[in-house]
């Protein structure tokens, strides 16, 4: 298996993002999956500010809506799972969350991520595609 070699010197990333990434690499292998949306604190109290009235007044309203209509599917939005080979020949996973603005990458690219880490995953913030020359962002 060939070892990726880094971005030459054509290939380097923008002033914008002069800081070190924390991981670089050709990438191996994208899959798609769909992650849940947290359910906000804002709409949890919506929905009991509406719900408790109705309790108080109307208990049979209430009720026979909440058993027609079921609970809520929880919503989901896309993410990605990249597989990263790095420069020393170790593979790393990093996780795209949310809506993708910039370059979607694929494979046989060059990447460099920015993010956190959790739980072995690097969850991607940011990053820079180096074959096509554009940035990844989420929205």
């Amino acid at each position: 298996m060939p070892v990726p070699v880094g971005p030459t010197p054509t290939t380097s990333l923008p002033i914008t993002f002069a800081r070190v990434p924390a991981l670089e690499g050709e990438v191996e292998d994208v899959g798609q999956l769909q992650v849940l949306v947290p359910v906000s604190f804002a709409s949890r109290a919506l929905r009991l500010a509406i719900a408790l009235p109705l309790l108080i007044f109307r208990p049979l309203i209430l009720a026979g809506a909440w058993a027609v209509r079921g609970s809520t599917p929880p919503e989901r939005r896309p993410g990605y799972v990249l597989t990263i080979r790095r420069a020393d020949g170790g593979a790393e996973q990093a996780r795209i969350e949310g809506e993708l603005l910039g370059a979607l990458p694929r494979r046989g690219d060059y990447v460099s991520l920015w993010g956190s880490r959790s739980y072995g995953v690097l969850v991607v913030r940011e990053g820079y595609n180096h074959s096509v020359g554009g940035e990844i962002k989420l929205g």
